[in-house]
């Protein structure tokens, strides 16, 4: 006897911290963090890392063929997840400025002369924070439950996994430095494509065993299975300038 489960399946999430300020003026300042007062610091403003979050748009096939031959029972199936996204990486939009103490001076009273102190620091992002990654993740497994006796079932199993490649929306890193170029035909990580190393080796295996003694009222159960997650994406490129060591109010970054 055999059966066959077949599903297809849409989802979509949305995921996003907002960013809620109120005021206008909040809209506008950066981070300022100001340190050195008394053991502690204090921060002014909206955290720098606001707006972000994505949208996942995921179209799945699932497919699993059930079959008994005797003692035996096998399950064999797959899943496909085509994953369309776009999402907005945290990104220093507004600005941070750091004010730090100097010597004779507190990190207050070089926030009132508007100068960074010794180690103050100021940065901007520059660009989008959206990019668009997608995913075609492939899974496909095989199942043997075998009923060794009438008190011992054993399961064996392998599943693969593999979660493709990472897509950048920038072709190219915004910056690879003047050194990285080939100086007799002038190419280098500017002109190829981003990419990364895909791994395929994503095998899980999976053992398991019941067995009920004696008078079967009591049944103990083993097992071990192997799993992988898909990979972190909330990264994109992004140009930085900073303006450490700086009067940060005269430094435009």
């Amino acid at each position: 006897m055999s059966t066959n489960e077949f599903r297809l399946g849409y989802n979509r999430i949305y995921y996003f911290f907002p960013f809620d300020a109120t005021s206008p003026l909040a809209s506008q300042i950066p981070t300022t963090t100001i340190n050195s007062i008394g053991s502690g610091s204090i921060t002014l403003g909206v955290p720098s890392n606001l707006p972000q979050g994505r949208i996942a748009n995921n179209y799945e096939l699932q497919d699993t063929v059930s079959r008994v031959w005797g003692k035996h029972s096998v399950r064999v199936g797959t899943s496909l997840l085509d994953q369309r996204a776009k999402q907005a990486a945290p990104f220093n939009i507004r600005g941070t400025l750091s004010y730090q103490a100097s010597t004779g001076e507190t990190g207050l009273a070089n926030f009132i002369d508007d100068y960074g102190g010794s180690s103050g620091t100021a940065a901007h992002d520059f660009g989008s924070p959206s990019y668009y990654p997608k995913l075609f993740r492939q899974a496909y497994f095989a199942e043997d439950r075998w009923r060794a006796s009438e008190g011992l079932t054993i399961s064996l199993g392998l599943r693969y996994e593999y979660f493709g490649e990472p897509i950048n929306s920038l072709r190219t890193p915004a910056y690879t430095g003047l050194f990285n170029i080939n100086p007799m035909n002038f190419t280098g990580p500017y002109s190829q494509p981003d990419s990364v190393k895909p791994d395929k080796n994503n095998f899980g295996p999976s053992v398991g065993i019941a067995f009920a003694p004696g008078n079967k009222k009591t049944v103990l159960r083993a097992g071990f299975s192997m799993g992988y997650d898909s990979f972190f994406n909330n990264i994109a490129s992004n140009a930085v300038a900073s303006a450490p060591n700086n009067e940060i109010g005269r430094a435009h970054v």
